[in-house]
């Protein structure tokens, strides 16, 4: 599996903005704060933080990525196949519900991200560079290898549907999903279950408390 500790460290300045921008949007809410709030609360000048982040979909961005380290940390305990004693089916199955949960509690930052893109006139290539991205995409595929080395599930291009399913699970598509379309993420877990993985393990039934 990939390593869970690679963090970027963290400067004085980029921790003061994230822990400043973090408090101010649980105190006022996300729309309500604005960069100018952000930097005089910080004691920085505005030239600073634009010179670190544009907006804030990109503020939004980083804080992301700093839950997603602690997310890693706590998947890592079961993501090693070679010292679990479920499936692999059982521990993709886990691991997408998992991603799903974590996204769960982030709508207004997703919401936020997303707006910022389509007012700047950013694609959506970000994502796909992103460490959350590459990490979700690399352990899926080396669930998938490991499943195929065990003729646990049926043979595929690992990569290729790793990518795909991921694709299932980009922000954009996740915020339309559960707000516009209104799926729980119970109800998602399961479709995108039933679509992806109960396709590739076949031989295999039964819920994610299965082995």
């Amino acid at each position: 599996m990939i390593a869970p500790d690679e963090r970027p460290q963290l400067s004085d300045r980029r921790r003061l903005i994230l822990h400043t921008a973090q408090k101010l949007f649980d105190e006022k809410g996300i729309e309500n704060v604005s960069m100018h709030q952000i930097a005089k609360t910080a004691g920085i000048g505005q030239g600073t933080l634009y010179r670190r982040y544009r907006h804030k979909g990109d503020l939004c961005l980083d804080l992301m990525q700093e839950s997603f380290y602690r997310f890693k940390q706590e998947v890592s305990l079961y993501l090693d196949p070679v010292v679990s004693d479920k499936s692999i089916k059982h521990i993709l199955m886990q691991f997408t519900l998992d991603v799903l949960q974590f996204m769960e509690h982030k709508p207004k930052w997703l919401n936020t991200v997303q707006l910022a893109k389509q007012t700047c006139n950013e694609d959506r290539g970000r994502f796909f560079d992103s460490a959350p991205y590459q990490f979700i995409q690399g352990t899926i595929r080396q669930l998938l290898e490991e499943g195929m080395k065990r003729g646990e599930c049926q043979e595929m291009d690992p990569d290729f549907a790793s990518r795909a399913m991921l694709a299932a699970m980009a922000p954009d598509l996740f915020v339309y999903l559960t707000q516009d379309c209104a799926y729980t993420v119970p109800e998602l877990h399961e479709r995108f279950c039933n679509l992806y993985i109960h396709t590739l393990f076949p031989a295999q039934k039964g819920g994610i408390h299965g082995s």
